[in-house]
């Protein structure tokens, strides 16, 4: 009987179509889950340069607030000033102030706060507390009142720290105190604080540029990302309402 045989099996060209195809696909899978390590990694770097901007911020937000208080409430429930606070103050001249700010550069600052803090006990309760930017660490100082600084590290990575007060008759200033805030009888209102950080590794994908406060209304200073790193920075004002009775 005369006929074709019945192939059976794929042609060498089917195997190669096949093993194209797969090839492709396995390439595209491939990607796409590089695609999605990468996209989880930008994420975490965010989230962790994010919390660890906020909680510097936060910590501020509440130190720059106490500045300048005098009264603490004992464990017996009784509110008092210390017989051994030496007080602070608000002008030049008059002691040490409640609130010593510096300009260390354009996106550093030094800052000394001295308050009452009830944390503490009665002898121990008048505080100074500083920070400042030291090779990319924020650094937290909290000691006696009149002790030399002791710092600890409270943020690395950090690409910014900035700090202006301003006034009751709306000067503002990078470094404080100025007798009577520059003109007529004016006291410090509030602190306005920036913190700006970067992601502990790089991540393949770069922030645009981070902002830190100035004196200048409306005038920002500017910091580049560092390439391959995820930026964040936020701003801030603290009001310091026992300035006032200074």
């Amino acid at each position: 009987m005369k006929g074709s045989k019945a192939q059976c099996g794929l042609t060498v060209i089917e195997l190669l179509v096949a093993g194209a195809v797969l090839v492709i696909v396995l390439g595209l899978a491939s990607i796409y889950f590089a695609q999605q390590i990468q996209l989880q990694r930008n994420v975490q770097a965010r989230n962790e340069v994010q919390d660890r901007v906020r909680v510097a911020m936060q910590l501020l937000m509440q130190d720059i607030a106490l500045a300048g208080n005098t009264l603490l409430v004992t464990p017996a429930g009784v509110v008092t000033t210390p017989a051994s606070f030496p007080g602070c103050f608000d002008q030049v001249g008059g002691g040490t102030s409640c609130v010593e700010l510096g300009n260390a550069s354009s996106s550093s600052s030094t800052l000394r706060l001295r308050y009452v803090s009830s944390l503490f006990p009665v002898a121990e309760a008048c505080r100074d507390v500083s920070y400042r930017l030291d090779n990319g660490t924020l650094q937290r100082s909290d000691v006696l009142c009149g002790d030399s600084e002791v710092f600890v590290n409270l943020a690395p990575n950090m690409l910014g720290f900035k700090a202006v007060m301003v006034c009751s008759n709306g000067n503002r200033f990078a470094a404080f105190p100025v007798v009577g805030c520059g003109g007529g009888v004016s006291y410090g209102r509030s602190a306005i604080v920036s913190v700006a950080g970067q992601s502990a590794g790089t991540t393949g994908s770069t922030s645009p540029q981070v902002r830190l406060v100035t004196p200048t209304i409306g005038s920002e200073t500017t910091i580049d990302c560092p390439t391959g790193r995820i930026c964040f920075g936020m701003t801030q004002e603290a009001l310091i309402p026992n300035l006032k009775d200074q």
